[in-house]
């Protein structure tokens, strides 16, 4: 439903006239239009049917219906079109307690109802279409969690108004992934501080086995800083080979994991955070070097002779 917020009235209730104002008073809302709804046969299949104003229906996230419809088109959902056995391009007979129409339709997924008119054309087939649903859209990169709070406590005073619409679905998503990554962060943080432990006691091995050529350095001119700067390249070398990794394999195992969630239902595309990937390799490069620390004091401070001595 491509629709940010859908405020519609409880079953078998009529939806309050002030809902529409009170909606569109809110602080970030661009659009707002109220859908109204009769009973009708849509070809030999009686069901509800909406109407909207073709004027206002940007409010759906849909170009290919926004630039379709007008007065003489109606959209079906898929599910509609197959009980009604009709077809896209059709022209089908819509019939109410006032008359009759006949409309092309076209078929659409992401309608706010199951058939969706013209008010224009919705008012020739039913006497007295009423007030559904008001449906709103917001402005682009509006927060929709401060948004959902706002327009509920504009709603407050008005019972029996129910709140739907990818933008509560969007916000109840964000909640969840909010809590998988801050669980998913402190395991990563936990597992940083082991990886730079890791590194640390590696680089330490490895000045204590490379005692005699690091003597042998600073016997031939190499200063303390410039040992300290190659155990830090080394670390850093280290470091940086397993952020590479690491990205790799989490690149993947993200991309097979969202096209088996999802992959059956939409189209799964690869997109690179590039920003975020430099600063991972930045991070394990501040990480590798922090690891550096003691085993590059260590080998600096090492006298010359004391460590040529060594077997």
């Amino acid at each position: 439903m491509a629709v940010d917020v859908v405020a519609s009235a409880l079953p078998d209730a009529a939806l309050p006239a002030r809902v529409e104002p009170l909606i569109a008073a809110v602080s970030g809302v661009a659009e707002t239009t109220t859908l109204l709804g009769a009973h009708a046969t849509v070809g030999s299949l009686e069901m509800d049917v909406r109407g909207i104003d073709v004027a206002e229906v940007d409010v759906i996230h849909d170009d290919a219906i926004t630039s379709a419809l007008r007065s003489g088109r109606a959209f079906v959902s898929p599910g509609v079109a197959k009980d009604a056995g009709v077809k896209a391009g059709e022209r089908v007979r819509f019939s109410g307690d006032k008359g009759s129409a006949d409309l092309i339709v076209e078929i659409a997924d992401n309608l706010p109802a199951a058939v969706l008119m013209p008010r224009s054309d919705l008012r020739s087939i039913a006497s007295a279409p009423g007030p559904i649903a008001v449906l709103a859209r917001l402005d682009t990169g509006a927060d929709s969690g401060a948004l959902m709070a706002d327009l509920e406590s504009a709603l407050a005073t008005t019972p029996g108004v129910t709140m739907s619409g990818t933008a509560q679905q969007r916000q109840e998503f964000v909640d969840i992934l909010d809590t998988v990554l801050a669980v998913a962060a402190a395991l990563l943080a936990v597992a940083i501080v082991i990886a730079v432990v890791g590194v640390a006691n590696t680089l330490s091995l490895s000045v204590l086995e490379r005692g005699q050529e690091h003597a042998l350095l600073r016997a031939l001119g190499l200063t303390r800083r410039q040992l300290r700067r190659a155990v830090a390249v080394e670390a850093g070398l280290i470091a940086l080979v397993g952020a590479l990794v690491g990205v790799a394999l989490g690149i993947g195992y993200g991309w097979a994991g969202a096209h088996t969630i999802a992959g059956e239902e939409m189209t799964v595309s690869l997109g690179m955070p590039w920003p975020r990937l430099v600063l991972i390799a930045a991070a394990a490069l501040a990480a590798g070097l922090l690891a550096s620390l003691l085993p590059a004091r260590r080998a600096s401070r090492t006298a010359p002779a004391i460590a040529l001595a060594q077997e």
